[in-house]
């Protein structure tokens, strides 16, 4: 993406007697960042007409160019400056005659989408070739009952942050707060007393039912044996996802208790990339027979998630 987003209208129409037939406009993205391509088409079956696309900023008209229907793709580069603007079609002969129009969205900062799963990764596109963006801008993100404050005192709050190159169109990337709600990332155009909040995206994390499959090829092993545990689940794992031996006694959904099990006593335990949603973990069983859980943990946080486990005897 890296602010070179191509904007496509799609209009059905009739022009013979200027008649209007069906109009559908179609785009596939409605912000962009600054000076980006934005590229428009127009098409109707068995048409071949020329309009004029004008890019509007209100009343004054910023660049407008002919287009073909059904001919080539026409460029526009969104302004300089965030805000919304106004796409339209009209007739060469009658500009006063809007066929059809769009907003469009020009922002400092883009998010790749506005809904996300719990922990989901996420690209956060930026455009700091504004002047008023200073040495130490950044990106930071909050739950939506922060209030708006400047740049210094509002870095008590953020629940995570990025640093903006200067005079770049560059991309950030996060992990979506785990906690479903409503979230803002803010830019801001520096760190110090003199910095301000300059642009704003709100997104949602929506909940998530976990669903995660656990097997192994045996339940009952030699002490020390190693085996292989097969995972699947539809939860995105975070920094510290990891595989344990636990004894049954201690408390499900406790990732403290869980880790404290595993390590006071020393159980084999196995970390898993947080980007592998799938796959198979090698274990090896622990030095003493008796009953035990294997416990798979989507973090090593106190709020870990547990996404399953299993039971297995260790003989002699």
């Amino acid at each position: 993406m890296k602010g070179r987003v191509l904007l496509i209208l799609m209009l059905v129409f009739t022009l013979s007697g200027l008649t209007a037939g069906e109009l559908k406009l179609r785009t596939n993205g409605d912000a962009f960042l600054p000076n980006s391509r934005l590229g428009v088409m127009v098409t109707q079956k068995d048409v071949n007409e020329t309009l004029i696309a004008v890019f509007k900023d209100g009343a004054r008209i910023l660049e407008q160019y002919p287009v073909v229907v059904n001919g080539e793709e026409v460029n526009f580069t969104t302004p300089e400056k965030q805000g919304v603007y106004e796409l339209a079609l009209v007739l060469p002969d009658s500009p006063g005659t809007v066929l059809e129009k769009k907003s469009i969205i020009v922002h400092y900062i883009l998010a790749d989408k506005l809904k996300y799963a719990p922990n989901e990764p996420m690209k956060v596109y930026f455009s700091t070739m504004n002047p008023e963006f200073q040495e130490g801008s950044w990106v930071g993100m909050f739950t939506a009952d922060i209030p708006k404050l400047n740049g210094e005192d509002v870095r008590d709050h953020f629940i995570v942050e990025g640093i903006m190159d200067l005079k770049r169109e560059d991309l950030l990337e996060f992990d979506a707060p785990s906690k479903p709600g409503t979230y803002h990332l803010r830019a801001y155009t520096s760190m110090d007393p003199t910095g301000y909040e300059i642009s704003r995206i709100v997104f949602q994390v929506m909940p998530l039912e976990p669903v995660t499959s656990l097997s192994t090829s045996k339940k009952v092993l030699k002490v020390g044996e190693r085996f292989h545990v097969t995972y699947k689940t539809n939860v995105f794992l975070r920094n510290g996802t990891w595989f344990g031996f636990v004894t049954p006694d201690v408390p499900h959904n406790d990732q403290v208790a869980s880790s404290e099990n595993n390590s006071e006593y020393g159980y084999p335990f196995s970390y898993v990339g947080m980007e592998d949603t799938e796959g198979v973990v090698e274990m090896e069983a622990p030095s003493k027979p008796g009953t035990y859980e294997v416990r798979f943990f989507d973090s090593n946080v106190d709020d870990a998630l547990e996404l399953g486990y299993l039971t297995l005897e260790v003989t002699w």
